[in-house]
């Protein structure tokens, strides 16, 4: 932990950690539990988040307990922030047609760009890909504040 997550800590009674879901097994724990209940940030309600919070918190204490890992559950805000992050990393994903992850696999974000188009997925592909259709223009004689959105 660090001095300021320490500082966090002795301020609010919050470990900052619970904060933010980071590191490996944070991260694909949560991306697994996105793709396998649909998690998705805007048809979500505070009230199924905080039901997920508690649902990703118990997977987590028993991947770690598996692992003798020390468990800092997640704060009820971190969840609900995460899936924007992940969606405009899909996105951009989608649009670059390129799916590399670090190891140079494209499996994994395959799975987790394939599971936002599901039809069981409470948002559908076309109203996911409708941002995706847009390409932004410059005209040439139009001052930089008058820009323009043209479909593709």
């Amino acid at each position: 932990m660090t001095r300021s997550q320490h500082f966090f800590m002795i301020a609010t009674r919050i470990d900052a950690r619970a904060m933010q879901i980071t590191g490996d097994i944070k991260f694909h724990l949560f991306m697994d539990m996105r793709a396998e209940f649909a998690w998705i940030s805007f048809k979500m309600t505070p009230k199924q988040w905080a039901l997920a919070t508690e649902t990703y918190n118990t997977r987590l204490e028993e991947k770690n307990h598996a692992t003798g890992l020390e468990t800092v559950k997640e704060n009820p805000q971190a969840p609900p922030r995460k899936p924007g992050d992940i969606e405009v990393a899909v996105m951009n994903l989608v649009v670059k047609n390129d799916f590399k992850s670090r190891s140079g696999s494209e499996t994994f974000w395959r799975r987790h760009c394939a599971s936002s188009f599901q039809p069981s997925s409470p948002i559908s592909t076309t109203t996911f890909l409708t941002p995706l259709s847009l390409r932004f223009t410059r005209p040439t004689r139009v001052p930089a504040a008058r820009q323009s959105c043209t479909p593709v």
